[in-house]
């Protein structure tokens, strides 16, 4: 307590003297090597490296290339570029109105706290009660208060000078968070580290908690931004970008309108009445997923791969797909590759070493996973017709545009669920099951209808 309040009296001190004197020109350099440059920064420095030795919080300092012998150093570029410390002085000097009490106290608090860990945080388009908090595998689903949320970033009392539209902490309260810990990922030393990555489908290195939310509902969910969180230290856009929409609404406690930015939530809702079906469901579906992740043997280890295969299709695919129920919307230009990656999924599924034949296998193997007649049918020829506009397409013809993408989605995603809960009920081959059900009633009820029907009964929406 007492090492931190001499780094918050020494911060404070500095931001006094800058306050006195007109930052330096930025010139080609940035901001923070010219104030970690003046000496008044050098009492600041000095608190620091006294209250938290490297053995503490190493992520404040940094080894000199040249003299791998030497101790550590101070990082500047921490304490003033990643901290937002710099940013926030600039901002006063600009005539922003910030506590430099708050200002001082918010900085010896970044430099004493515990050493964060980095992790990966999934803005989804979605709306959840404000009470959820789901765990998914290795993923826990979150809402969270704006509070909470500002409480993430460095320096919370300089937020509300500073607005940051990559990570808008007040108009995303409430919003719903997939989120994990990445410990293999090293801390940042740098504010603006460059991204090397040059992935396009950044939603693909998470589809294993996605997979669940696809699956439960028939409306649209995807991962609108991705963030790399260090908590207290950095907060940083990774992919993606939050949408956010400005409204102008009647405020009965203002007596007025207001002008307000909203959180774009999607058509995706659970309801506070259905969140413990849907934690039970999305924790099931994970471990039924784990299960047949971890198979071994030659057959095992195939089963593993196509269901990975299916699932990245299947989560591929709906992440071009925008709008609810009643209108679903594909890229003009994506059309094409929106049909392909869901045919591909339930192939991935159904078909066999033997690939004659394979699109009126493929229909009649997911027509079989369904209960009524009529339903099969439907199914059957949605299959078929997929396949054939998949056919124009591979040979450059024009699709005929007979196909409905959502009906092909909820078929495909269906598919995928029923397959998953039939590779987990005793069924090794699913392909051959479902053959076998086209010619025995008896192997249809026992073998598929009854696991599918036990399923949704204990974890549907509707039941």
């Amino acid at each position: 307590m007492v090492k931190s309040r001499e780094i918050r009296e020494a911060t404070l001190d500095w931001l006094g003297h800058l306050s006195q004197n007109r930052l330096p020109p930025d010139g080609s350099g940035f901001l923070w090597e010219i104030l970690a440059e003046q000496e008044a920064w050098e009492p600041v420095r000095d608190a620091v490296a006294a209250a938290v030795p490297p053995g503490v919080r190493g992520d404040l300092y940094f080894w000199p290339e040249e003299k791998r012998e030497s101790p550590p150093i101070i990082n500047d570029a921490v304490l003033l570029d990643v901290s937002g410390l710099a940013s926030a002085v600039h901002a006063i000097d600009a005539g922003a109105t910030v506590s430099l009490d708050e200002l001082a106290a918010d900085f010896a608090r970044f430099c004493t706290g515990p050493k964060p860990v980095s992790e990966d945080w999934l803005l989804l388009e979605a709306n959840f009660p404000a009470v959820t908090q789901v765990s998914i595998g290795e993923y826990n689903l979150q809402t969270f208060t704006a509070d909470e949320l500002n409480r993430l970033q460095p320096l919370p009392a300089a937020q509300a000078s500073l607005p940051n539209q990559r990570f808008p902490a007040q108009s995303l309260a409430g919003a719903p968070f997939l989120h994990r810990l990445n410990p293999e990922r090293p801390l940042a030393q740098w504010g603006m580290e460059p991204q090397w990555d040059m992935r396009s489908r950044e939603e693909l290195l998470h589809w294993k908690p996605m997979l669940p939310l696809l699956l439960w509902s028939p409306e649209l969910t995807r991962v609108q931004a991705l963030y790399k969180v260090e908590r207290g230290r950095r907060v940083r856009l990774d992919y993606g970008q939050p949408i956010v929409v400005n409204t102008y609404e009647y405020d009965e406690d203002a007596g007025e309108y207001v002008d307000r930015d909203e959180f774009e939530s999607g058509s995706y809702r659970v309801e506070e009445s259905e969140l413990e079906r849907f934690a039970a469901f999305c924790q099931t579906v994970n471990h039924r997923l784990e299960e047949v992740l971890a198979g071994s043997g030659k057959a095992g280890k195939k089963r593993a791969r196509r269901l990975t295969r299916a699932s990245k299709h299947l989560v591929r695919a709906t992440h071009r797909t925008y709008g609810g129920v009643m209108t679903k919307r594909v890229p003009e230009d994506e059309t094409e590759e929106v049909l392909l990656q869901y045919v591909i999924a339930m192939e991935a599924l159904l078909a066999d070493e033997n690939n004659l034949d394979l699109s009126r296998k493929v229909a009649y193997r997911a027509a079989t996973l369904w209960q009524a007649d009529e339903q099969r049918q439907k199914v059957a020829k949605l299959v078929k017709d997929a396949y054939t506009e998949r056919s124009k397409y591979v040979h450059g013809d024009d699709l005929t545009g007979r196909v409905s993408l959502g009906d092909l989605r909820e078929v495909a995603s269906q598919t995928l669920l029923r397959w998953l809960i039939l590779a987990t009920s005793d069924a090794q081959d699913i392909p051959n099951l479902a053959d076998e059900a086209m010619l025995s009633d008896t192997v249809r009820r026992t073998s598929i209808i009854e696991p599918v029907d036990a399923f949704f009964a204990s974890y549907s929406r509707s039941a």
